[in-house]
């Protein structure tokens, strides 16, 4: 009984909060013009393990490893056209800075 009402009750509040935001739509791109200069901070992390299981003895086993690289990416906008009610924009993107590090760590260390 109380988890249907508690079900009831999220339902209308989900329902009275669909129909007070009427048609307002959430903007997820930003408004570029030309001109105006974009920088993201860009983080790739992979951990590689590796399991081997053999009845052969390899001197030359992989080892576990560890990836870090980081970068920063510019994109300028060049030129922003509206073309039938979608925007088409011209810009140039380029890797400022470009940093990794890798880590061996050896099985069982």
């Amino acid at each position: 009984m109380k988890r249907s009402a508690k079900f009831c009750i999220v339902t209308l509040l989900f329902g009275a909060c669909t129909v007070s935001a009427g048609d307002t739509r959430v903007k997820l791109l930003p408004e570029l013009r030309a001109g105006q200069s974009l920088t993201y901070l860009i983080r790739y992390r992979s951990d590689k393990n590796v399991k081997t299981e053999s009845n052969v003895v390899a001197p030359m086993a992989p080892n576990a490893a560890q990836l870090d690289a980081h970068g920063l990416l510019q994109v300028d906008v060049l030129d922003v056209k509206q073309e039938g009610g979608k925007t088409a924009i011209h810009a140039r993107s380029r890797f400022r800075t470009l940093a990794f590090g890798t880590a061996s760590r050896l099985a069982g260390a």
